[in-house]
């Protein structure tokens, strides 16, 4: 009798056990998805993260999807959520990518880091997601092995074209120093050495020059996002003394946490960063009233970080 009470017991404690570990299991869940895995070169394939928690687990470290991508040129990039669906809370985000080599490719598994109800830290993963990229061949392409042409007579010895290609060569490199130069001198017009001033007194400086230059009427998205971004982390740089100009977005972040910036604070930056990074790196057009939105959220972010204004002592007439 007290041999079979002790085998139940066994399996309660057993069960409890198994019960625990799949709830645990269930506080986070993340599933990686794409709307077709065969494609030709070129072809655009929408690739979803689905991120779906508990509504008491926090997760803090933002999703930076871009580096498994690396492979992919990104074509847009939206987030749908958080919403709260059946007593969770979803969030999705989904990546229009496209290719241009044929082969395999895998896009690696993403790890999402959270805390339980207990406080402990966890991960948990997707799978890996394999996309098969083929060329596009056409109706009038043969199966057949083709045969070698026969090489091409040159009317002329090499060194004729050679020395036919030094002027070329020289109005190339010409044209190449002369946008080099150019782009230096523009960029050095705003980061320029000068005495020790206060960061955001040198932070609104470089972004009125930014303002006053011509990169977006000649196009010039991308410079202007790169420019801008720099002229930001430049002043978290020199207002926190911490290193930023060589981090990622994700590392900028965590920086500024360690250091016990706002979180308000820290969330606008890092969203700000992230989406300069999104047009520097991803080829991505900002939409309408976009730019200039991005350049008042700059402004914003010296005006909230900068040392507040002590106010002068008064003296009271006896």
């Amino acid at each position: 009798m007290d041999n079979m009470k002790s085998n139940w017991e066994i399996v309660f404690f057993l069960l409890l056990g198994i019960n625990s570990i799949l709830a645990d299991e269930h506080l986070v869940k993340i599933k990686a998805e794409i709307n077709k895995q065969h494609i030709t070169i070129g072809d655009q394939v929408v690739y979803t993260l689905i991120v779906e928690n508990h509504p008491k687990v926090k997760i803090d470290a933002p999703i930076d999807i871009y580096p498994k991508l690396s492979k992919f040129e990104v074509k847009n990039h939206r987030v749908i959520g958080p919403r709260r669906r059946w007593g969770k809370v979803i969030a999705k985000y989904k990546y229009t990518i496209a290719a241009f080599n044929t082969g395999k490719y895998i896009i690696p598994a993403v790890t999402l880091e959270y805390k339980d109800m207990e406080g402990k830290v966890r991960y948990v993963s997707s799978k890996p997601i394999s996309i098969f990229v083929k060329s596009v061949r056409r109706k009038s392409d043969k199966d057949d092995i083709r045969d070698i042409k026969p090489p091409l007579r040159i009317p002329y010895s090499w060194v004729f074209y050679l020395i036919l290609s030094i002027p070329l060569l020289f109005g190339v490199l010409g044209i190449f120093g002369y946008h080099f130069c150019k782009k230096r001198k523009s960029k050095d017009s705003i980061f320029d050495s000068t005495p020790k001033r206060p960061p955001e007194e040198v932070a609104y400086e470089r972004l009125e020059r930014l303002g006053e230059m011509d990169l977006l009427k000649q196009g010039k998205i991308k410079e202007y996002y790169i420019i801008l971004s720099e002229i930001i982390r430049h002043y978290l740089e020199e207002r926190y003394g911490i290193s930023v100009l060589d981090k990622t977005t994700n590392e900028v972040f965590q920086k500024m946490k360690e250091i016990n910036i706002t979180k308000k604070h820290c969330l606008l930056i890092r969203d700000f960063l992230a989406y300069c990074d999104l047009v520097k790196f991803a080829k991505h057009k900002p939409e309408e009233g976009r730019i200039e939105k991005d350049f008042g959220i700059a402004r914003e972010i010296v005006d909230l970080t900068k040392p507040a204004e002590e106010k002068p002592l008064t003296v009271g007439v006896a």
